[in-house]
């Protein structure tokens, strides 16, 4: 079995981090669960000043016939921090390349304000000065259903 991180180390390494992907498994509820109940609170308390993209991974898709991104949809309007979500398989490897894709997808072209009007000031990411353009070449290996959420994000599965 792999170590556990301290929630030190952990934080450390959410507060370098350029997106973050949470991964719950598919076939267990409780592991959804603690993706609002611990880890999403968790990434906001490390880096409470600054919204990181979060990629929500439902992995294990193997073992079911069903999709969760339904019940990912709630979580998304509460954290508007998701960009998006991707079921996929570790084990098949089905939609891993999407993930990453996804992942890349939201550092390169955040969908997160450049613009705080609270602040009336422009972001810490606009005031960084990036300008890439996206080069990645992206063809899907299965039929990808993108849905979006009532609260206007896009979430990925395929079948």
């Amino acid at each position: 079995p792999a170590a556990e991180q301290s929630d030190d180390a952990l934080a450390d390494e959410i507060q370098r981090a350029h997106v973050i992907c949470v991964v719950y498994s598919v076939d267990d509820d409780d592991t959804l669960d603690k993706v609002t109940t611990r880890w999403l609170p968790f990434i906001r308390e490390c880096i409470p000043d600054t919204r990181c993209p979060v990629i929500l991974v439902g992995n294990k898709v193997d073992l079911v016939d069903f999709s969760t991104i339904e019940a990912v949809f709630d979580i998304m309007e509460e954290f508007p921090e998701i960009e998006s979500c991707v079921e996929c398989s570790a084990k098949t490897l089905k939609n891993i390349s999407e993930m990453f894709y996804y992942a890349q997808k939201a550092v390169l072209h955040p969908t997160l304000p450049l613009y705080v009007m609270e602040q009336q000031d422009v972001s810490r990411r606009a005031r960084g000065g990036r300008t890439i353009s996206d080069s990645v070449g992206f063809k899907p290996r299965a039929r990808i259903e993108i849905r979006e959420s009532p609260c206007g994000r896009t979430s990925f599965s395929s079948r």
